[in-house]
C-alpha cells in the first residue's frame, strides 16, 4: 500500500537508500563517540461496501487522524460509481482560523502528473502527438549533457514522449529539483526549466529503467504547450477543468484565489508558511490547485471511461491506457502514465510539495481523493494511508494502523545531541587557545600529544561536516534552501551541525598554527642563545 502512494518520494532503489542512511547514521554515531573521546585531551480488495455507507465512521476515522498527526486542514471525497457520494472540509484554512470546505483550493503535489497525462494523451487521440515520437519532434533543441557508460553518446535523442509518462526516460530524479525554490513566474518559465535540463547527464538508457523524475512531466507540460499553441495552463484550464466543471481549480496556483496556506511541521507543531514558492516551471508535475468538490468530477472521468455527465474527456482505451501498468516500481507496484498500479488492479498516486500532501485512490467501482494543507516530513506514511483508509471504514473494514515512523524523531535526537556535543567540542577548544595565549608554557609538545589535541579532533570535525552535507544536500541533491522548505526542523539542526562542525575544524587549525609558531620561535630563541 505505501509503495503505491509514495511515488513523489523517490520510490526507486528504496532499500538501498535505507541503507545508505543506516550506515550513515552508523558513521555518524562513531564519529560522535570519538568526538566524545577526545575532549579531555582536545492491498484493498475490488468489493463493493456490503451495505450503506457509514458516513460518520469515516467522518469519525478523519478526524481521528487529524488529532493524531495533528493535521490543520483536510478535504476528502468519495465517488461511488459516476456519483460523488461524499465531499467534506475539515479544519482550518490558514493561522486566522478560515474553515476548509470542500470547494477550498489546495495544491495537488504530484497528483498533478494525471492531469498532464491525460492532456498528452488528448493531443494523441486528436493525432497531434505520437506516444513513439521522439521528445526532439517536438521539442528539436532538447538535449542533456551526456549519456551512460554502454548508451550511444546522444542518447537522449531516443527518449519518446511514452519513455516520458513511465518515467523510464533516463533523465535523473534530481534534474531540476532547484526550481522548487524558484519565483520567476514568467510565461517562458516552463521552457527555461527543460532547457535547463542539459545540465544533466542521462541516469540510464531510455526505455531500460525506471526513475521517477519532476523532469519528465515538465518536459511533457513543454510538449503540451508547444503543440496546442497555448501555455500549458490555458491548455489544461480550457481543456479539462472547464469541461469537467472543476470550478474551483487553477492550473496557475499563484493565481488561485482563496487558497488555503500551506503549513510545516516545526518539532512536532505545524505552523502556517505563508509565501511558500509556487514554482509555475512545476505545473505540470506538482502545482495545479484544486479541492475535493472538483476532483470527485475528475475521478468521476477516471472510472468511467473518460466520460464525465454528457462531456467524453477522452476515449475509454485512452484512459485504460492511462492506467496499464508498464514501468515497475519495486515492491510489485507498476507505474502506467501518471498513476501507479497495484498487484490487485487499484490505481493512485500521492502528491507531496512544501506544505501540502495529497493522495488519490481508485479500486473497483469506488474512488477517493484527500489533500491536506501540511508538508508531510516525518509523518509521510501515514499521511499516505488516509485515502485508501477512508474506503477502507466507508466498506465498514478497519483502516491500517499506522504508528508514526520513529526513525524521524530519532534522527531530530541524534543531531539534538551531536550539535551539542560540537558546542561543548567548540568551547573547549576557544578555552584551551585562551590559555594558551595567557600561558605559554602549556602549550603542548611531542608529536602524539599534538596528534590527540589538534589532529585528531580536526580530522573528527572535519568527518563530521563532509558526512553531515551528505546526509543533506548530497545524498538529496537538493541545495539546503530547497530541503528547507519541507523539513525546516530537521534542515536547520542538520544546518546547525554543519556550521558547528566546520567551525571547529577552523579552530583546530588556528591551534596547529599557534602550536606551530611557538615551536618557531622556540627554535630562534634557542639558537640565539648558542
Amino acid at each position: 500500500m505505501k509503495a503505491l502512494l509514495e511515488q513523489e518520494r523517490k520510490p526507486i532503489h528504496r532499500m538501498d537508500r535505507k541503507m545508505k542512511v543506516w550506515l550513515a547514521r552508523s558513521i555518524l554515531m562513531a564519529l560522535t563517540s570519538v568526538m566524545i573521546l577526545s575532549l579531555p585531551v582536545g492491498g484493498l480488495g475490488a468489493s463493493r461496501p456490503a451495505g450503506p455507507v457509514d458516513f460518520d465512521a469515516v467522518d469519525g476515522y478523519l478526524r481521528t487522524e487529524m488529532r493524531d498527526l495533528r493535521i490543520p486542514g483536510l478535504e476528502v471525497v468519495i465517488v461511488s460509481g459516476d456519483q460523488v457520494v461524499y465531499a467534506q472540509g475539515y479544519g482550518v484554512a490558514d493561522a486566522s482560523g478560515r474553515a476548509v470546505t470542500s470547494q477550498t483550493p489546495m495544491v495537488l503535489g504530484s497528483v498533478s502528473k494525471g492531469f498532464t497525462a491525460l492532456a498528452v494523451m488528448q493531443l494523441v487521440e486528436a493525432g497531434n502527438v505520437a506516444l513513439d515520437a521522439p521528445v526532439q519532434r517536438y521539442l528539436p533543441w532538447f538535449r542533456l549533457s551526456g549519456s551512460p557508460p554502454g548508451a550511444p553518446a546522444d542518447a537522449w535523442t531516443l527518449i519518446t514522449v511514452r519513455h516520458l509518462l513511465h518515467h523510464t526516460s533516463g533523465i535523473p530524479e534530481f534534474a531540476g529539483a532547484d526550481a522548487w525554490s524558484s519565483r520567476y513566474g514568467g510565461d517562458d518559465a516552463l521552457e527555461q526549466q527543460v532547457r535547463s535540463f542539459a545540465r544533466f547527464p542521462l541516469a540510464h538508457a531510455p526505455g531500460a529503467a525506471f526513475e521517477y523524475s519532476n523532469a519528465n512531466y515538465e518536459t511533457l507540460g513543454l510538449i503540451v504547450q508547444v503543440v496546442s499553441g497555448q501555455s500549458y495552463e490555458s491548455y489544461v484550464q480550457e481543456r479539462i477543468f472547464r469541461p469537467l466543471d472543476m470550478r474551483h481549480s487553477y492550473a496557475l496556483a499563484a493565481q488561485a484565489p482563496d487558497s488555503a496556506v500551506g503549513y510545516r511541521y516545526w518539532f512536532g507543531q505545524p505552523l502556517a508558511a505563508p509565501g511558500l514558492p509556487t514554482p509555475r516551471e512545476q505545473s505540470p508535475s506538482a502545482m495545479l490547485v484544486s479541492n475535493a468538490e472538483d476532483m470527485g468530477h475528475y475521478l468521476i472521468a477516471q472510472m468511467n471511461g473518460g466520460k464525465y455527465g454528457a462531456v467524453q474527456l477522452l476515449s475509454a482505451q485512452g484512459i485504460a491506457e492511462l492506467h496499464r501498468p508498464v514501468a515497475p516500481t519495486g515492491g510489485g507496484y507498476v507505474y502506467g502514465m501518471g498513476w501507479s498500479v497495484a498487484p490487485d488492479g487499484a490505481v493512485g498516486h500521492n502528491g507531496e510539495t512544501p506544505g501540502f500532501t495529497s493522495g488519490l485512490w481508485i479500486e473497483g467501482d469506488w474512488g477517493v481523493f484527500v489533500v491536506r494543507n501540511i508538508a508531510a516530513n516525518q509523518r509521510e506514511q501515514r499521511l499516505d494511508e488516509i485515502a485508501p483508509g477512508v474506503l477502507r471504514v466507508a466498506r465498514g473494514e478497519m483502516p491500517v494502523q499506522n504508528t508514526l515512523d520513529p526513525s524521524f524523531r530519532r534522527t531530530m535526537i541524534e543531531l539534538a545531541v551531536l550539535l551539542v556535543l560540537q558546542l561543548g567540542a567548540v568551547a573547549w577548544c576557544v578555552r584551551r587557545l585562551r590559555r594558551w595565549a595567557q600561558r605559554p608554557q602549556s602549550t603542548p609538545r611531542g608529536a602524539m600529544r599534538v596528534s590527540l589535541v589538534v589532529v585528531l579532533p580536526l580530522l573528527v570535525h572535519l568527518a563530521l561536516a563532509a558526512l553531515l552535507w551528505y546526509m543533506g544536500p548530497l545524498s538529496n541533491h537538493r541545495p539546503f534552501s530547497v530541503l528547507f522548505l519541507s523539513a525546516p526542523d530537521q534542515i536547520l539542526l542538520l544546518g546547525a551541525n554543519v556550521v558547528v562542525a566546520l567551525s571547529g575544524v577552523a579552530l583546530h587549525v588556528v591551534s596547529a598554527f599557534r602550536l606551530w609558531s611557538s615551536t618557531k620561535t622556540e627554535g630562534y630563541g634557542s639558537r640565539a642563545t648558542e
